[in-house]
């Protein structure tokens, strides 16, 4: 995993999508640092450690002074507060300290309604408990709330320009703005009406189009079946859901280690319910143990995830199964009329069946040398493997089975090791394979800026079956609640395929590049050779170029424009209206060009398309940039 995130970083430094964080005053970098190896010794709560930290969340500390409030800057003090809370004991003074200090970070930011919730959880510690408060710490939140109630009554009015549309409330229909589907699939109920799945020997499993499908139409929302953070988003991000750990509820510690935060009571809840109470006590040690240590995290969380949702037992017995047979069960669809053959395998039709009959490999043992071969070619240093011995995990993996059992006194059998020992294995593999990297983050003061960097990797099931396309015709990205969502971004016809993009879904301009640049791309960070048909039949530019006012009336193209033009000085605010000229703008150009021109169609596109999944994730995604300009001193 540390290569494949090395290669992503690479590749955003390249495209422009990741810049340098503005350095810091040397000593004050040096006991930032020094700080920063305390805390890698230390996985539980400490009131120094948070004391400390807290010092950090201060925008206005006199050691950054010189230092520019860029929105970077500001991302680096929200990090210190989830240090902060992460080592303060929830119901004690110095929690409810930290946050004080993050409320005045919010307001200092002018994220008002998160400042507020700060405010209003922080007051209800000192009520509940009845600290002592020598420093009027009530009495400073208590100014602290009506600054923010006198700021949060300003509302900004849409720009004359905008011919008076509203702008899509971000911030205020959390019930409106979640992912959903318009008609469930009747047997698949996280897939659109629209779609299926469906098996070929040479796509593999899939999805396809049971119709055609329009602009923008929702064509999966699923439940994450495992997320991990990178480690540097430990404390600004929900080890559950991976949404800001400072929205959504305030940002919730676990109350009993200081290795995760989560965005709401639900999500801390649900992780502790799931596997969170088996991974808190060997979190710090499985999280230095290799360089691969989000794969590591995930094979353990849905290794504790389904042995407590199924049982330890029978979790074995699936796998066992499994393992007789790995082919055919890569082949089965997600129906139970397809895990009746053989006849002994119907059992194996539950959550961590299917997970983990997913491929586990991205080359067939049969294409293996090809593969090599083509590598070689293209001047692609064979990938180390991940192999490892056998026994390595066995302290990690001994306390997960006794965590699980009820008699934790009880030894653990050969055989039982053996057996879980294999499977997690098996599902670090799968999960390198199969999930997906996250990292945009939208700006709402502009139609397609989004800032990009290495977040989380995710897996689930049904998004595990979408192919790559460096033509893609659908986006995947994080929803609320802990989906993922993906959705058309050009029309998709009846029977075609879904496809994303796995290297770049960032850059809607990346399949315009030669093929044996894409190719060589996806070979060294995804590790397998693009088979799509842009690729296999050459797409290129045609000799016929065909003008946008061919296709839509004037008005829907400076609809659809707006903001987009390099010189215009207006202020942007996302609007329905937008959205709509800008699907009808995309789909004109597709109906006309997808068959004759599929490459012109992609180059006149590609910003619509941007913006499409610019807005999309403003809408339904969990992350917002955080705020460069500063409210207050």
């Amino acid at each position: 995993m540390k290569h494949l995130v090395e290669k992503l970083r690479e590749t955003l430094k390249e495209l422009g999508f990741a810049g340098e964080l503005q350095p810091i005053d040397e000593a004050f970098r040096r006991e930032m640092d020094s700080v920063r190896e305390l805390m890698a010794g230390i996985a539980w709560k400490s009131s120094e450690i948070s004391i400390i930290c807290r010092g950090f969340v201060n925008p206005n500390n006199s050691l950054y002074r010189g230092q520019a409030h860029t929105a970077r800057f500001h991302a680096l003090c929200l990090e210190w507060a989830g240090h902060c809370l992460a080592y303060a004991q929830p119901g004690s003074h110095e929690y409810a300290l930290g946050l004080k200090a993050r409320a005045n970070l919010h307001c200092h930011c002018g994220n008002w309604s998160d400042c507020a919730r700060d405010v209003i959880r922080a007051q209800d510690r000192l009520r509940l408990h009845k600290f002592p408060d020598p420093l009027g710490t009530a009495e400073r939140l208590s100014e602290l709330m009506s600054r923010v109630e006198a700021k949060a009554g300003l509302k900004t009015e849409p720009n004359s320009d905008m011919n008076g549309w509203q702008p899509v409330d971000l911030a205020d229909s959390p019930d409106q703005l979640v992912p959903r589907l318009e008609q469930s699939h009747p047997e698949h109920p996280c897939l659109s009406v629209s779609v299926a799945p469906a098996y070929d020997p040479f796509l593999g499993r899939h999805l396809v189009a049971r119709r055609d499908i329009k602009v923008g139409e929702m064509i999966l929302v699923e439940d994450m079946a495992c997320c991990s953070l990178l480690e540097d988003k430990l404390r600004t991000s929900c080890a559950h859901c991976s949404a800001p750990a400072w929205r959504g509820g305030g940002g919730q510690a676990c109350p009993e280690c200081a290795n995760v935060l989560y965005c709401s009571e639900e999500c801390r809840d649900e992780a502790r319910s799931d596997y969170h109470d088996v991974e808190c006590p060997i979190f710090a040690e499985a999280s230095r143990r290799r360089e691969d240590r989000e794969s590591v995290l995930a094979a353990l969380r849905l290794l504790v995830k389904y042995a407590k949702a199924e049982g330890l037992d029978r979790v074995i017995e699936i796998a066992r199964v499994i393992d007789r047979d790995p082919e055919s069960f890569n082949m089965k669809l997600p129906k139970l009329s397809e895990y009746l053959q053989p006849t002994d395998s119907s059992f194996c039709y539950t959550e961590f069946g299917k997970i983990y009959g997913l491929l586990d490999r991205h080359i067939s043992p049969e294409n293996e040398e090809q593969f090599r071969y083509m590598m070689t070619a293209m001047d692609i240093p064979p990938r180390q493997t991940d192999e490892f011995p056998d026994d390595e995990y066995d302290d990690l993996l001994g306390a997960v089975v006794k965590s699980l059992r009820a008699n934790r006194d009880e030894d653990i059998d050969d055989d039982t090791m053996w057996a879980v020992r294999k499977i997690f294995k098996k599902l670090k593999m799968i999960y390198e394979v199969n999930c997906h990297w996250f990292g945009s983050v939208p700006d709402e003061k502009s139609p397609t800026k989004s800032d990009w960097e290495i977040k989380c990797f995710a897996l689930s099931y049904y998004t595990s079956l979408i192919n790559h396309s460096c033509f893609q015709n659908s986006a995947l990205s994080i929803g609320k609640g802990g989906k993922l969502m993906v959705y058309a971004i050009h029309p998709i016809k009846q029977s075609e395929q879904i496809t994303i993009n796995y290297g770049h879904r960032m850059d809607t301009s990346w399949g315009l590049r030669s093929d044996h640049t894409r190719r060589k791309h996806v070979a060294e960070v995804e590790n397998f050779i693009c088979l799509c048909v842009g690729c296999n039949e050459g797409w290129a530019e045609a000799s016929d170029s065909v003008n946008i006012d061919d296709l839509v009336r004037p008005e829907v193209e400076a609809c659809a424009k707006v903001g987009m033009l390099e010189g215009q000085s207006i202020d942007w605010y996302l609007t329905k209206n937008q959205i709509i000229a800008v699907k009808i703008v995309i789909g004109s150009y597709f109906e006309r060009l997808k068959k004759t021109a599929p490459w012109t169609a992609f180059h006149k596109t590609r910003d619509f398309m941007k913006f499409l999944i610019h807005a999309y994730e403003l809408m339904y995604g969990v992350e917002r940039k955080v705020s460069k300009e500063c409210h207050s001193c």
